[in-house]
């Protein structure tokens, strides 16, 4: 006999708040009912309703305020505030090896080849000079943990070059746990060297507005990278490679680069 489990109370009054916040009966800044309101629209206990409430609350879906004017208000989403909770979560699964190194460097590799081609289509001037601003001069001169916050910078702000918050919502959790296991074994300055020419060719074809230059400049350097990872605690891999610079992987398709020097 197939016998389906009867979910707790809280966990459906949940699972109804949020499906009336995802229908847009409840709006961004808009103040739920009181707890015992929402008790007796529920026909539960107010215990019940305050744990309903908590999972909204650990989901990022509600704050409270306290005081006279407090209450429990639906908040006002950003993509900082998602991308935080993504991380927290992408981070869970990677521990419970839910999710591979592979997955994730699977994932950046269908994201940021075509983001780069749509980041030349869509760039602005701010967009250039933030790009620009993550690749300073002497990068490899630099402490790595230093660089590698710049590297981190270059490729958010290529994200957000493309003018689609959505991209940047599902990429940046996925770099930044990337980012976290290869600060574990932080690169050389000859690979950091060869990353900061690889994000010049891939500026200069977005500053050109060059698609394909753009994209196919990004899936080479997303190459280079893929390499250079290695799994940390609990994160799963199918490759085992120390920093490699690209002198010392075997050859790969040649690609156009800059001359490594940025603008004065």
């Amino acid at each position: 006999m197939r016998v389906q489990r009867i979910r707790k109370a809280y966990e459906q009054v949940a699972d109804q708040l949020l499906a009336m916040i995802t229908a847009g009966e409840l709006k961004p800044g808009d103040r739920l009912p009181s707890e015992a309101e929402l008790a007796t629209d529920f026909g539960v206990s107010r215990t019940t309703v305050r744990e309903a409430l908590r999972i909204l609350a650990t989901r990022n879906l509600i704050h409270t305020r306290k005081g006279m004017s407090g209450g429990h208000f639906i908040v006002h989403p950003n993509v900082e505030g998602i991308t935080d909770f993504l991380v927290a979560n992408f981070g869970l699964l990677t521990a419970s090896n839910t999710v591979t190194l592979e997955d994730l460097l699977q994932a950046r590799e269908l994201i940021e080849g075509p983001a780069a081609a749509l980041a030349a289509r869509n760039r602005t001037e701010d967009d250039l000079a933030n790009l620009r601003a993550s690749i300073p001069d002497g990068l490899d001169q630099m402490p790595s943990a230093i660089a590698m916050a710049h590297c981190r910078d270059f490729h958010v702000g290529m994200l957000a070059a493309t003018g689609n918050q959505l991209l940047v919502v599902a990429a940046a959790p996925v770099f930044t746990l990337l980012q976290a296991s290869a600060i574990r074994r932080l690169p050389t300055p000859e690979v950091i060297a060869e990353i900061a020419r690889d994000h010049w060719a891939i500026y200069e074809a977005v500053e050109a507005r060059d698609e394909d230059a753009a994209r196919s400049r990004m899936d080479d350097h997303l190459g280079l990278l893929r390499v250079n990872y290695r799994p940390a605690d609990g994160l799963q891999s199918v490759t085992g490679f120390d920093t490699v610079s690209r002198a010392k992987q075997p050859r790969r398709r040649a690609v156009a680069r800059g001359n490594g020097a940025g603008p004065a």
